[in-house]
């Protein structure tokens, strides 16, 4: 059974980082608030898109950020916190 990808971001890096991670024969799921239209579109259609980052990061075995830098410091900041409750709740 292949790995999941979570990609935070599917604009035009995300849509080929999801590529890539399908063609290795993982499982991609995405997060996205502000995609685009046209990155929708070129999204592929094996990419199952999440509600919440949250959900996203849950059904994750590895985690792709591809966000602008402003999105990237409070992702950071969010994954360190829930990464943090994961393994208290796993201890």
């Amino acid at each position: 059974m292949g790995k999941t990808l979570a990609i935070a971001g599917l604009g035009n890096i995300g849509s080929m980082v999801a590529d890539a991670a399908l063609s290795l024969g993982m499982n991609v799921v995405g997060y996205d608030p502000k995609i685009s239209v046209d990155a929708a579109w070129r999204l592929p259609s094996a990419v199952q898109k999440m509600s919440s980052l949250g959900d996203a990061f849950a059904a994750a075995d590895y985690v792709s950020v591809t966000l602008t830098l402003t999105l990237t410091l409070t992702l950071t900041l969010t994954l360190t916190l829930r990464l943090g409750q994961h393994a208290v709740h796993q201890a």
